[in-house]
């Protein structure tokens, strides 16, 4: 399988697009790569902390645009987001899961 530093460095590029520009959003939930951060989440607990706060960081930078917060509501998403939150780990970035359920 992919290793663990590989998936936090494609979720920290990801992450970069959706900070960069809202096209990149447009981008991301289309083609539903977001779910690969709600996969990770779902599975937070055996997932390295690093891992898990590239997941966390990536919600949260697509929960900031109010066109985007839908795709983030359904169900799977606010489990997996509420797995992460229960953490309660600075070092896994929790805080960032917190404000993606926001």
């Amino acid at each position: 399988g992919t290793s663990g530093r590989v998936h936090e460095c494609v979720l920290h590029c990801l992450n970069n697009l959706a900070n960069s520009c809202w096209e990149g959003h447009d981008l991301l939930m289309r083609d539903k790569v977001h779910r690969a951060a709600i996969d990770i989440l779902d599975d937070c607990h055996r997932q390295p902390p690093y891992v898990t706060s590239a997941a966390c960081g990536l919600m949260c930078s697509l929960s900031y645009r109010p066109e985007t917060r839908a795709f983030l509501r359904d169900a799977a998403s606010l489990d997996a987001l509420g797995k992460a939150v229960l953490l309660d780990s600075t070092e896994c970035n929790s805080m960032s899961a917190v404000i993606a359920l926001g």
